[in-house]
């Protein structure tokens, strides 16, 4: 079990703890936070983004770009899902969760 699977399953406060124990209260968590309201804002500008050229196409009666868009969209997600490995991830963190259940029956 890896150091990052460690941190998923303990809420995330164990690696910042365990790496830097200097920063642990300080700035690590700030910097953790600016980043993640960075990927909010990405995220929000893309579905913003997507939603105004899905209008736009839809009132100037671009039917059939938004069809070809839309099945481009739709492989390309299928292509994501093909490559990512989800059963080697779901398995790891299962061992994960099964040591730490050992782990705790034990004491």
């Amino acid at each position: 079990m890896t150091l990052q699977h460690e941190n998923r399953l303990s809420g995330g406060k164990m690696r910042v703890a365990a790496c830097h124990p200097q920063r642990a209260e300080g700035g690590l968590v700030n910097s953790k936070s600016r980043t993640g309201s960075k990927r909010r804002y990405r995220k929000f500008a893309w579905v913003f983004g997507t939603s105004a050229i899905v209008i736009t196409l839809l009132y100037w009666e671009q039917a059939a770009l938004l069809y070809v868009l839309s099945t481009l969209a739709i492989s390309a997600l299928l292509v994501v899902v093909m490559f990512s490995n989800l059963e080697a991830r779901d398995k790891e963190l299962h061992q994960a969760a099964l040591k730490k259940m050992d782990a705790s029956d034990t004491t």
